[in-house]
């Protein structure tokens, strides 16, 4: 790291050993590389994945970083915002990623209230990088926040600031709304824009804000690169949630372009599965597994059934016989189940065990048995009047043998 500046110049991830040709790229994305993109003025793609399917996908596609972004509450789990998400769930997605997305850089944004304080945002953030297996978090704010990333920084963890539209305050900004608009507010974003590269972040998320802002904030960072959402086409590079990209959502804000359908096709696709398993289309013999047809000849005589054809004829041959031919269910009739129930050695010992549970059923509690106590022969006794039992109690019992 340059003293100063703030700008770590290397990443401390010794790239994983084995095959990567699963990607267009055969190396572990570094901070130095992501550097070096900027350097070049190559732009820096960045998607957000939230399990192992999307963390596959990014890999797969050979984004530069990989966000496990805290919208995973809306998108993933069903919250309201990003403010109702835990660490805990946190560090349960950044994990599942981690598994699929091993080249691109992996970054985890800190979920609201996290990094409240210096030492809190301390220990969560080595939670990330220790049990979430990311390499780097993310944290919304500005001149508010430097002391804490300098402080992650100064003690080796890679820091991505937030700045423009904060989603975790969206209750101070009265919704999602474009920030930097006035004049004033647009300074403001520019002072937390250096205010974070001085306290050494690695790169910054500008969110919705006016795309000549967004340009003039990424022409005057010296050692920072941008990210851009919402934020204009001049940012070093830009980042979109994989679930509007793609087509998933729903909804999207207007900075979103769609780049897949994937939600309306995966809604005809369950909606042709479903068609196909009512009309019985679903499974065919192509998508079903078969017994060889003499192995099926001893299932159906040991359960004493019968062949309803002379010959066994493998679907798949071409009508020859084959004593290794296959067979299906309807080219055979089945015993029913009572009648090889009826023939079986099962039927007599739930016989027997019914039989012993009936009497037991029948006992009360009451009943139960007793410890032997001995006392003398006497007839079932009557409930005792109140006077009887008081003068029953002042006699004195005589023990049987002295009768």
């Amino acid at each position: 790291m340059r003293v100063g500046t703030g700008v770590r110049w290397m990443s401390a991830y010794t790239p994983p050993q084995g095959d990567t040709s699963t990607s267009p790229r055969p190396k572990k994305v570094t901070i130095g590389h992501l550097r070096q993109l900027w350097r070049t003025k190559t732009p820096i793609t960045v998607l957000t994945a939230y399990d192992f399917p999307t963390g596959r996908l990014c890999e797969k596609a050979g984004v530069d970083i990989t966000l496990v972004g805290d919208s995973l509450a809306q998108v993933c789990l069903g919250y309201e915002s990003t403010t109702q998400l835990t660490m805990d769930e946190m560090i349960h997605h950044c994990r599942a990623v981690a598994r699929g997305s091993k080249l691109p850089f992996l970054v985890a944004d800190m979920p609201f209230g996290s990094y409240y304080s210096i030492d809190e945002a301390a220990r969560n953030a080595f939670r990330l990088i220790r049990e979430g297996g990311v390499d780097a978090v993310k944290i919304e704010g500005g001149k508010d926040i430097i002391k804490t990333v300098a402080k992650l920084t100064a003690i080796g963890i890679p820091v991505m600031g937030h700045i423009g539209l904060l989603p975790q305050r969206h209750t101070v900004f009265s919704g999602y709304r474009v920030q930097g608009r006035l004049a004033n507010r647009a300074a403001s974003i520019v002072a937390d824009a250096f205010a974070l590269q001085s306290a050494g972040v690695f790169a910054i998320v500008v969110e919705a804000v006016p795309a000549p802002l967004g340009a003039y904030i990424t022409e005057n960072l010296q050692h920072v690169p941008t990210i851009g959402i919402g934020a204009g086409k001049a940012t070093s590079g830009q980042v979109l949630v994989i679930n509007d990209a793609l087509g998933v959502a729903e909804w999207a804000p207007k900075f979103v372009r769609k780049f897949g359908n994937i939600g309306e096709k995966a809604e005809e696709g369950a909606k042709a599965y479903i068609q196909a398993v009512r009309n019985r289309e679903f499974p065919d013999n192509e998508e079903s597994y078969f017994m060889a047809g003499n192995e099926w000849r001893k299932f159906i005589h040991e359960l004493g059934g019968s062949s309803t054809k002379s010959t066994w004829v493998d679907v798949t041959s071409n009508g020859e016989d084959s004593s290794e031919s296959t067979a299906s269910l309807n080219d055979f009739s089945l015993p029913t189940l009572a009648g090889f129930m009826e023939e079986a050695d099962i039927v007599e010992v739930d016989s027997q065990e019914s039989k012993l549970e009936e009497p037991i059923s029948e006992v009360s509690i009451s009943e139960e048995p007793q410890p032997e106590i001995p006392k003398p022969e006497e007839p079932k006794p009557e409930e005792p009047k109140p006077d009887e039992s008081k003068s029953a109690e002042s006699k004195p019992v005589v023990p049987p043998s002295q009768q």
